[in-house]
């Protein structure tokens, strides 16, 4: 309430009316002040809320992405193990399957046979879950090929492979053992 109208009630000018609607708007006032006061204090919670609900959810989503992925790399990390243990078999079976070749009479031959059968179901078999054995061996590639000696080779330019000491295998496009061969000087 202001001097004026204070001084127009001491002297009798305003009415009790006029001073309850005053008060009645200015309650008024009061409580719509609290009114959007609370509204935007709701808002503000409910933007927080959704922010973090957003949050959470995309959290979760590439938590499941990554323990999805971490699966996969699981299962394909104990695949590499068995076939790099797989692989010491046969190129043990391949180095057998060599020497008798060489040495082959015509008794032995439709044992030979046998066993170079053998040998292609294991190259299948290898083949069905995504492993081959490198194919070129020209130039020395140390993502592809491990140095295990250099040698003099006129025939041959410097840094291209000499010899395979051991036939390296690749796994879906990635090297799971690399070639081991001699290099030229």
């Amino acid at each position: 309430m202001n001097d004026n109208d204070k001084f127009k009630r001491f002297f009798g000018f305003g009415s009790n009316e006029s001073d309850q609607s005053s008060e009645s708007n200015v309650s008024e006032q009061d409580t719509e002040k609290d009114l959007k006061h609370s509204l935007e204090k709701a808002q503000a919670a409910l933007t927080d809320w959704s922010d973090k609900y957003l949050t959470l959810t995309a959290d979760f989503q590439n938590y499941k992405k990554r323990v999805s992925q971490e699966r996969l790399d699981w299962g394909s990390d104990a695949q590499k193990m068995v076939i790099l243990d797989l692989l010491e078999i046969i190129d043990n079976f391949e180095r057998a399957l060599e020497q008798e070749k060489k040495r082959e009479t015509t008794e032995g031959s439709s044992w030979l046979t046998g066993f170079e059968m053998i040998h292609q179901s294991l190259e299948k078999m290898l083949a069905k879950f995504g492993v081959f054995a490198m194919s070129d061996y020209s130039a020395f590639n140390p993502k592809f090929h491990e140095a295990l000696m250099q040698v003099e080779s006129p025939e041959t330019q410097p840094g291209d492979i000499v010899q395979v000491l051991q036939k390296g295998y690749l796994m879906h496009d990635k090297v799971i053992r690399p070639a081991t061969v001699s290099v030229a000087k």
